[in-house]
């Protein structure tokens, strides 16, 4: 790992664009956290002084790369830059479309777009048909340079771009192919760490899932609930996918794949099992949280209240050990709310006749958002990590209006892709030492960064640095929305489910009775791209805050909804199967 360090820096000196490719090679493999002061540094001598030359001196693979490595990192770049591609008639150059590496980098760097930025709209569009052509059967006698790794090459970036592809998917691809063929030092001792890194990897999470399997046998709930599902490796691998890029946050996975376990348990109990005055009255047990509660419940019911409320309690006092704070009220107004919305459509639903009344698009989107869950993940994952532990108690209020955006992206992907597969600064003295890092790495911060790095230091933001919980739910609100969008995209079911469930879709075209399916369809795509710029935006501002691990650990959610809702023709989940291979079991 020195060594690797040491080549980082090393080539940053001789040859600024060996090292941000070996800055890109380092994030592909997964090992990225073993560097990650190293790469700051980089990147931010990288902007300060070759940004604005960038156009001059580099193609189209360099530029690209350049761009979105520095956009994910949280520097401002002007996604103009690609216009010195394009002809007077504002159109990509032809060049460009022979440039396939070029082509790719495009199509990675244009996944980074804000809301707006058509040129980068176009680039990805662009990018997309033309590298797709390099595929069609008939393209090869145009062609004669394209090999199989090239075609593979492409194959991969259309399917999982780097950005929204969640770490360690395509890992051992790229360590097999692109590093494997690399001669120079660099490469070699990248593979040895890559290597290694995993091996360490797959022992630690293999003795964290036989953790969770003894926890998940001895609360009893797969043999009270015989119906629900039953899938403590599914669970576990949602919560190590969310960490994975912090191998030491053991605890924290653990923890939060309780918490995954207990959406799906009740999602299932309000699905498959209770009527609509059961779940009424356990929607009121769970808003009360009171073990006294119990006895209103029936019997089914009981185990199952009683496990959420002790696990949650726990957890909640294991944050307080570690921390100093317990946010168990914060907790429980998400389960509530949860289960709040699986009531609502559970009423909606509730006809198995099917005359009853569909939600419009909007009512269903909106509290779909909340049904999938993802606001308790990142609540419970927010003081997981250790945030939200000041002692300004208007800091630490959960602010729907101020957190709701990056939840909700992500969850109305998630929604919509089941219908298709179905803060401030700390203190004067720390804001002193912002300025000494900027001179010391070279950085030059965005306008808007001095901004607000003024408006504190003037003492005109109070003295807590930490973020709360009010700067994260326009991120937990993208994701909540990228989650159920995705989650409603087809027709398919998730293993085991033959409920009562609604879709996007359905609702869509009984508020649109003249669109097709097929046009139903590309508007829930459509939306899901949208969500993605909301949800890049949100991620993007949360680099003001101390908030780094969170904001990747919500990426990471966004990313691993396509590997949970992407259903083949056997109704089975390939990516996800192939991810659990690759990171528990495969050497």
């Amino acid at each position: 790992m020195e060594e690797v360090g040491q080549l980082l820096l090393q080539d940053e000196n001789e040859n600024p664009m060996e090292s941000l490719m070996f800055v890109d090679a380092i994030q592909r493999v997964g090992v990225d956290h073993h560097f990650e002061e190293e790469i700051e540094m980089i990147l931010g001598r990288q902007y300060n002084c070759n940004w604005s030359k960038s156009v001059c001196f580099h193609g189209l693979h360099d530029v690209s790369l350049f761009f979105r490595l520095l956009r994910q990192q949280g520097y401002y770049v002007s996604a103009d830059v690609f216009n010195n591609f394009k002809g007077k008639d504002g159109k990509f150059l032809e060049e460009v479309k022979q440039d396939v590496r070029g082509l790719m980098a495009l199509y990675e760097a244009a996944q980074l777009s804000f809301h707006g930025e058509t040129i980068l709209d176009e680039a990805q569009d662009f990018s997309s048909l033309h590298l797709s052509a390099y595929l069609h059967p008939n393209y090869e006698n145009e062609n004669e340079n394209l090999c199989c790794d090239d075609e593979d090459a492409i194959r991969n970036t259309l399917r999982h771009p780097q950005h929204k592809t969640i770490p360690r998917l395509t890992a051992k691809a790229f360590l097999h192919g692109d590093l494997l063929k690399g001669s120079k030092q660099w490469q070699k001792s990248l593979r040895e760490l890559a290597n290694m890194d995993f091996l360490i990897g797959k022992s630690t999470h293999q003795h964290e899932l036989l953790q969770i399997s003894k926890w998940w046998k001895d609360i009893g709930l797969a043999e009270e609930l015989r119906n629900a599902r039953n899938q403590p490796i599914k669970w576990y691998t949602g919560s190590m996918a969310i960490l994975i890029h912090h191998p030491t946050l053991s605890s924290q996975r653990i923890e939060l794949t309780k918490v995954i376990a207990f959406i799906h348990l009740l999602d299932d109990i309000f699905d498959l099992y209770g009527t609509i005055h059961q779940l009424t009255l356990f929607t009121h047990a769970i808003n009360r949280w009171d073990h006294s509660a119990i006895d209103m419940l029936p019997s089914y019911m009981r185990m199952s209240y009683k496990a959420l409320l002790d696990t949650t309690n726990q957890i909640a006092n294991n944050i307080q050990k570690r921390h100093g704070h317990n946010p168990i009220d914060y907790m429980k107004a998400t389960w509530g709310s949860l289960c709040n919305a699986f009531l609502v459509e559970a009423r909606w639903f509730a006809s198995s006749t099917g005359d009853h009344e569909l939600p419009t698009t909007k009512e269903y989107l909106e509290n779909g958002k909340v049904s999938t869950g993802v606001h308790v993940v990142l609540v419970h994952l927010f003081f997981l990590l250790g945030l939200g532990g000041g002692t300004d108690d208007d800091d630490n209020e959960i602010n729907l209006n101020h957190t709701s955006k990056l939840t909700s992206s992500i969850a109305t992907i998630l929604r919509l892709w089941d219908d298709l597969g179905s803060s401030k600064w700390a203190s004067l003295c720390e804001a002193f030492l912002v300025e000494a890092r900027w001179f010391a790495f070279c950085v030059n911060p965005t306008s808007h960064v001095v901004l607000v790095h003024l408006f504190f230091l003037l003492g005109l933001g109070g003295l807590n640095h930490e973020i709360n919980l009010d700067h994260t739910s326009k991120l937990s609100s993208s994701i909540a929305a990228i989650l159920r969008l995705w989650d409603d995209f087809g027709s398919s079911k998730d293993e085991q489910q033959d409920g009562q469930d609604g879709s996007y879709i359905t609702c869509y075209m009984k508020d649109e009775p003249n669109v097709s399916v097929k046009q139903a369809r590309q508007h829930v795509v459509d939306m899901i791209l949208n969500e993605w710029r909301n949800l890049n935006h949100e991620c993007f501002r949360l680099n003001h805050f101390s908030a780094s691990c969170f904001k990747r650990s919500s990426l990471n959610l966004a990313r691993m909804v396509p590997l949970m809702y992407a259903y083949d023709e056997n109704q089975r989940l390939p990516l996800l199967e192939e991810y659990i291979r690759n990171t528990l079991f495969d050497d």
